[in-house]
């Protein structure tokens, strides 16, 4: 999802360089040592770029740092995503996409000010790339072949009626609201 809204934010800002990083996703709001490989390099994907580090500017770090100061610790996702609601105009104007909770229609047009446009967040809506879905289909492709020891496990997904479930449980646990309906 996240490489799918950087796709879209790169159609609107066509001249635009697009480098993403998602290690910082996992530094600032999952406040956890684990680093996030650069997973993409096994797809087919153009036009983006890894980079080691983020560039922020000036401006971009402070706003950040008042931002990341008063973020809700808690595991309360509702209040997060209220506070993220409530910053998401200031966030743009500085070229600071950060929404990991719910949807919001953000502008998508780098404002002239603007060096580095950052992106931090899950952006898990198909509602953030409705215009490039087929692209990202032909992106999101395996770029090396199906290695021999998954092959018959490959073949017995394509040939049945197949289902994949993926349980989630981690952030919800321990949030009395949700935790009776997960």
């Amino acid at each position: 999802f996240r490489y799918a809204f950087a796709r879209e934010l790169q159609k609107h800002n066509p001249k635009e360089r697009i480098v993403y990083n998602f290690d910082e996703i996992h530094r600032t709001i999952y406040n956890s040592g684990f680093a996030n490989d650069n997973y993409l390099k096994f797809f087919n994907i153009k036009g983006l770029e890894c980079q080691e580090a983020i560039n922020y500017s000036i401006p971009q770090y402070i706003i950040l740092k008042i931002f990341n100061r008063f973020y809700p610790r808690e595991t309360d996702f509702i209040r997060k995503q209220r506070y993220e609601k409530k910053w998401v105009k200031v966030l743009e104007l500085f070229g600071l996409y950060y929404f990991n909770y719910g949807f919001h229609k953000f502008n998508l047009k780098k404002p002239w000010w603007v060096k580095n446009i950052i992106l931090n967040g899950a952006f898990e809506s198909e509602k953030y790339f409705p215009d490039i879905k087929a692209q990202l289909k032909e992106e999101i492709t395996p770029k090396y072949p199906i290695q021999e020891y998954n092959k018959e496990l490959v073949d017995i997904i394509r040939n049945t009626n197949s289902v994949a479930i993926s349980i989630r449980r981690g952030d919800f646990v321990d949030d009395n609201r949700i935790r009776g309906t997960y």
